[in-house]
């Protein structure tokens, strides 16, 4: 990056950084000054101004000279607005772009045995008559060796255009746009810090300046800690500025973490301090991340969840409510306006969609039930966990000649129904409630925003949309205490739920999946049971009269999906996988657990027989829906790590997940024709994106990302149990692998500890006997190696 530059070079084009603008500029004279040794003037032409008057800078001023461009394009591309042009990249395309090239700079060259050290530089300039060399050398080397953690417009043209379609922009044009990127991203953002040109030295011809010699500047790749520290900064200087915009993705990802620890999220070790004073509310340690940390102390909050409490309301991404019981709320007031508004819909529309449905005149009912299929005639079931509040999904059988469909006796007579609840007002661009799109595209921002519910948070869950929303797009239900056989608690009998249906013929002599489709369709009010409680109806352990007909559309459906499911597993791998993890985390789940767990997981995973009808239902609308898209040669809308090589499910929790509303969508517009047009492929991986995205900034403390690790009381509580079974003998003891990262649990005990001596990798559910070298439950840690 050393450059010479003679009179007869000029002029040159460079990037001029002023008043916190890019600016172009042609260089056409040098000018000396009166002290020996300092960097001579630069007499410029700022090529966006227009009346082309010379104006004198400061080396300094000059970020990077462009080297090898032609001249001519450069006034006639910059003329016009680079702003317009920048917007026509998809939306997020410079942030990623951005955020790639940093990602290929950060870190780069900091070893200490690679380039100088300010010790070897002080050594190099002792003697010398150059009194700007120290001070070149200590800038030169925080690039790192060769440079590398130096960038310039030029390379950041390139990672903008890299995976963009070509354009008929000039190359010039595009170098103009990698400079107000850079800028751009330093104004925002924290990636990258200007680093200007760095005088060298000068040749003088009678008085006046014949040549310069420079290190041509860019923008220098800060460390992580930097980054997240500046970005922290920018965000509390905008919060004060203007509520709810967010103009970074760094900004997305910070409110998302305040929003975690204001929802009391749990640190993952306590600092000795907090223990001994019992502190209700300590103040977060280091495990919280440092970019949440350091906004708060940057508006004067305290770090903990009262402190991101306030920073969100003054934000304006929380609101104070008005009730009593409730203090604030998650959302902001125009989303939680926006929810009042849809609920308040949604209870007209359910009451004339349920008049619709009773009307005698079903020549005139497609019409008025908004082009549905009456399934309210028959009955459905929907199994969930008890403390669900909001369900979405529910289980029901048809008989498959009342269809008109071709009925194979041998095979069955009857098409498994599995129910999603229907979301496409909020995620469709065309629906039947064109005069509330302005409500409905917040609550769909709302849920692209958060990407996912998250329900493991000390002071409740936060959800994918506000509550209220989310309560007018679930399943209205009538349930059933299953304590005291059958009776009715809550709930009507008599309504409509919207849903997005698929059927399903099952050959039963073999499990074969022989015909399926989707439906838009009206279903009636469905009973809900607990998954103890539909598993407790199989098994003839709830005497319910009021349930006889739930335990015999149970009992078809289980019959069916079983059937399905090894089908599925014998043909596909990714099933059998699947089936093996599901089958591993049950059998460490046992050992780790005791019997009294929540039906949800929260302490620990289960698999009883209501589990898996649910299972194998959700699998096998997931699998139809991607199978029927694809059918269709239309693209499916999936997030990271839920691709068919997982068996991963499709559009089966989209009161959960912001990417099953969007499969929905696509669901809908390719095999039902509603909703507007499909989506392409480019639309789908944006999607795709966003969502992943969304649901990565959740994670706020880091030890949060080591999935599997048991809760340190019952760790040392296990740990205890093993060091008294032991007493000083050293015998083997079995264990199973967890299928992480070589993890075992110890069986009987339920301690975990990572197996030392394996050679590749143990599969999930292996049985092993494990040699015990140390135990010790004061600090939860256990050592073990692999004897056979």
């Amino acid at each position: 990056r050393l450059l010479t530059i003679s009179v007869s070079d000029l002029p040159v084009v460079a990037e001029v950084y002023s008043h916190g603008k890019c600016e172009l500029c042609r260089i056409i004279a040098f000018e000396a000054t009166s002290k020996p040794g300092m960097s001579p003037l630069i007499l410029t032409e700022i090529i966006s101004n227009e009346n082309k008057s010379p104006t004198i800078i400061d080396l300094g001023q000059i970020t990077t000279i462009w080297e090898n461009v032609d001249l001519k394009c450069i006034g006639s591309c910059w003329n016009e607005s680079v702003e317009e042009e920048m917007n026509t990249f998809p939306v997020q395309h410079c942030e990623r772009a951005m955020q790639r090239l940093y990602n290929a700079h950060v870190g780069k060259s900091r070893s200490p045995t690679s380039g100088l050290t300010k010790k070897q530089i002080s050594r190099i300039v002792q003697g010398s008559q150059d009194a700007n060399m120290e001070d070149v050398l200590r800038k030169v080397i925080k690039a790192g060796s060769g440079m590398m953690r130096l960038v310039d417009s030029k390379v950041a043209m390139d990672y903008l255009y890299e995976d963009y379609p070509k354009t008929d922009i000039d190359k010039a044009r595009r170098h103009v746009l990698g400079a107000t990127a850079l800028t751009n991203d330093a104004q925002l953002g924290g990636r990258f810090k200007r680093m200007p040109c760095m005088y060298v030295s000068s040749e003088d011809n009678d008085g006046t300046v014949a040549s310069l010699t420079l290190v041509n500047g860019g923008w220098l790749t800060v460390d992580q800690s930097v980054k997240a520290g500046t970005e922290a900064r920018k965000f509390a200087e905008r919060s004060e500025k203007s509520k709810v915009q967010l103009l970074t993705v760094a900004d997305e990802r910070i409110a998302h973490r305040l929003e975690c620890l204001a929802m009391g999220e749990v640190f993952s070790w306590e600092s000795p301090k907090d223990r001994i004073t019992g502190r209700d509310e300590p103040e977060a340690n280091d495990d919280l991340e440092l970019d949440a940390r350091e906004a708060l102390k940057a508006m004067n909050l305290p770090v903990s969840p009262s402190g991101a409490q306030t920073a969100l309301v003054r934000l304006g991404r929380w609101s104070e409510a008005s009730s009593d019981r409730v203090k604030l709320e998650p959302w902001t007031e125009s989303v939680l306006e926006a929810s009042r508004s849809y609920k308040r819909m949604d209870q007209k529309r359910r009451t004339r969609l349920l008049r619709e449905t009773q009307e005698l005149d079903k020549e005139k009912a497609p019409k008025h039930m908004e082009g549905r299929v009456d399934l309210t005639g028959l009955p459905c079931i929907c199994v969930d966990a008890k403390r669900t509040s909001f369900p979405d999904d529910a289980i029901g059988v048809r008989p498959r000649s009342s269809t008109g469909r071709k009925v194979i006796k041998d095979a069955s007579k009857w098409e498994i129904l599995v129910h999603i609840t229907d979301v496409s007002d909020i995620y469709s661009p065309e629906t039947l409630l064109e005069n509330m799109a302005d409500d409905l595209l917040l609550l769909q921002d709302a849920a692209a925003s958060r990407g996912a519910s998250r329900y493991d948070l000390p002071l409740g869950p936060l959800h994918l949309m506000p509550p209220i929303a989310l309560e007018a797009l679930a399943l209205q239900t009538t349930k059933f205490d299953e304590t005291r056989k059958g009776r009715q608690l809550n709930g009507s009998k008599k309504g409509v739920n919207r849903c997005v249906t698929l059927w399903a013929y099952i050959d039963e002599r073999n499990g074969r999946l022989i015909d399926a489709g989707i439906e838009r369709t009206l279903i009636s009010i469905p009973i809900s049971l607990s998954f103890s409680g539909a598993s407790s109806l199989l098994g003839d352990n709830l005497d319910a009269p009021e349930l006889k007909q739930a335990k015999a559309i149970l009992a078809v459906a289980e019959r069916n999906l079983n059937l399905w499911s090894a089908h599925r597993q014998d043909k596909s791998e990714a099933a059998r996988k699947r089936e093996d993890r599901l089958s591993a985390r049950e059998m460490v789940a046992q050992e780790q657990g005791g019997r009294n767990r929540w039906d949800d997981g929260r302490n620990g995973f289960q698999r009883t027989r209501g589990h898996r009808i649910v299972d194998a239902a959700l699998d096998l609308y997931g699998y139809a829906v991607t199978f029927l898209l694809r059918r269709a040669r239309a693209p499916v809308p999936r997030s990271s790590g839920s691709g068919a090589s997982r068996g991963g499910r499709v559009g089966t929790a989209p009161l959960r997940r912001y990417i099953d509303g969007i499969a929905q969508r696509q669901a809908l517009a390719v095999l039902c024709g509603y909703g507007g047009d499909s989506l392409t492929k480019s639309e789908c991986m944006a999607a795709s994106t966003r969502a992943t995205e969304a649901i990565n900034t959740l994670s706020n403390i880091r030890a949060t990302k080591k999935k599997g690790v048991m809760d340190k009381d019952k760790q040392r509580e296990a740990l205890w149990s093993l060091k008294t079974h032991l007493a000083g003998r050293n015998q083997p003891v079995p264990a199973i692998s967890t299928g992480r990262e070589n993890e075992v649990v110890i069986s009987g005990i339920g301690a975990t500890a990572k197996c030392k001596g394996v050679k590749g990798t143990l599969k999930p559910g292996d049985r092993v006997m494990v040699k015990i070298e140390k135990v010790d439950p004061e600090r939860g840690s256990l050592s073990v190696v692999l004897i056979e």
